[in-house]
């Protein structure tokens, strides 16, 4: 991981030391992400609009405006499995038929 992004975990509260928190391993970029989760980027994306999908935007070198997207793997996996189990308990509506 990159020092600078692990400085500025370090500097809002995220221990990164604790072996329960994550394995230390970062994803950093949308295709990552989405690679990790098996979905297209516009699904992640989606997901973190609709469904509050746990993503990062922190300060990025390149100036203003620009933000650095950063995820945890196991953030993820909890998510995943709480999504998963709220939508799977909504009964689906029945498509109408033409």
């Amino acid at each position: 991981m990159k020092a600078w992004l692990f400085l500025f975990f370090w500097k809002i509260g995220i221990d990164m030391s604790l072996p329960g928190n994550h394995d230390g391993s970062w994803l950093t970029t949308w295709k990552s992400i989405a690679a990790y989760c098996d979905v297209s980027i516009d699904t992640v994306r989606r997901w973190e609009k609709l469904y509050g999908f746990p993503v990062f935007r922190l300060p990025s070198k390149r100036g203003f405006g620009h933000k650095t997207i950063a995820a945890i793997p196991s953030e993820i996996n909890t998510w995943l499995r709480e999504f998963s189990k709220e939508m799977h308990g909504k009964k689906r509506k029945p498509a109408k038929k033409a």
